[in-house]
C-alpha cells in the first residue's frame, strides 16, 4: 500500500501543477488603462480651432475613412517618423493625444499646444544635455494620420 501512495502523490501533484498553469493561461491579459479626456471645440479663429482645454489646430487634408478614437490604437507620422500610440494611455502629452482625435487615416493637422497641454514647467533636452524645448513652451507638431485601430497603413502624400 504504501507504493501505491508514493505512486499517486506524484502523479496528483503533477496534476495540481498542469491545472494552475492551465487556469494561467486562460485568465484575461489586460493593458494599461485609457481615459478619454472629454473637450469640445469652441471656436475657430480664422483657420485655426480651439478646443475647450485650450487646444489650438489647423486643419489640412481631410482623409479617408472613420475618424480616429480614444483608446484605439493608431500611426501618425510626425518629425519625419512614425510613432504608434494608443490616445488616452497617456503615453504622450495631452495636447497631441487630444489633438489627434477625430482624424482620419492620410488627414494632415497642425497642433499648436499650450503648455498646459504639453510640456508644462518642465524643459525637454536632448541625449546631449541641451534644452530643445524651453519650459513653459508652446509646441508645435504637423501630424499625418497613417493608420487606425489596425486598418492598413496607408500611402499618402500631404507630409
Amino acid at each position: 500500500m504504501n507504493r501505491i501512495v508514493t505512486r499517486v502523490i506524484p502523479v496528483v501533484l503533477v496534476a495540481a501543477a498542469a491545472a494552475l498553469v492551465s487556469i494561467a493561461c486562460f485568465e484575461k491579459l489586460s493593458g494599461p488603462s485609457c481615459t478619454p479626456m472629454p473637450f469640445t471645440t469652441d471656436s475657430s479663429a480664422t483657420d485655426t480651432l480651439v478646443t475647450s482645454t485650450g487646444l489650438r489646430f489647423i486643419e489640412g487634408d481631410t482623409g479617408t475613412g472613420s475618424g480616429a478614437q480614444w483608446c484605439k490604437t493608431m500611426a501618425v507620422h510626425y518629425i519625419g517618423r512614425a510613432l504608434v500610440f494608443t490616445p488616452g494611455v497617456g503615453d504622450l502629452i495631452r495636447g497631441f493625444e487630444q489633438g489627434v482625435i477625430g482624424m482620419r487615416t492620410c488627414a494632415t493637422r497642425r497642433l499648436i499646444i499650450p503648455d498646459s497641454l504639453g510640456y508644462g514647467a518642465n524643459a525637454v533636452r536632448n541625449a546631449a544635455g541641451d534644452t530643445i524645448v524651453p519650459p513653459h513652451s508652446t509646441v508645435i507638431f504637423d501630424v499625418e494620420v497613417l493608420e487606425i485601430n489596425g486598418q492598413p497603413i496607408a500611402n499618402c502624400d500631404s507630409i
